[in-house]
């Protein structure tokens, strides 16, 4: 079955998502929502320590810091960035 990603999706709009992402196996998409999204995703058999760990340790410059991609850490630099440009 082909998926896309949501978060692309919902960030670009459907119609600006790359085709590509409409055809994505649930392999390609879990690794394309933890390599873009640094969100780490439990796959089958896995405890969520285990999805952690082995997140943390494939992408070591992902959450907490400047670089981390997720949507949480996304819209917190979003609104310091208004915030700092209204005292500004």
């Amino acid at each position: 079955m082909a998926l896309m990603c949501k978060i692309c999706a919902a960030l670009n709009g459907i119609t600006s998502v790359g085709t590509h992402q409409l055809e994505l196996t649930e392999e390609q998409l879990y690794k394309h929502i933890e390599d873009v999204h640094h969100i780490a995703v439990q796959r089958d058999g896995e405890t969520k320590e285990e999805a952690a760990q082995r997140f943390v340790a494939a992408h070591p410059n992902a959450w907490p810091n400047k670089n981390c991609s997720c949507p949480a850490c996304q819209t917190t630099r979003r609104t310091q960035l208004a915030l700092n440009s209204m005292q500004n």
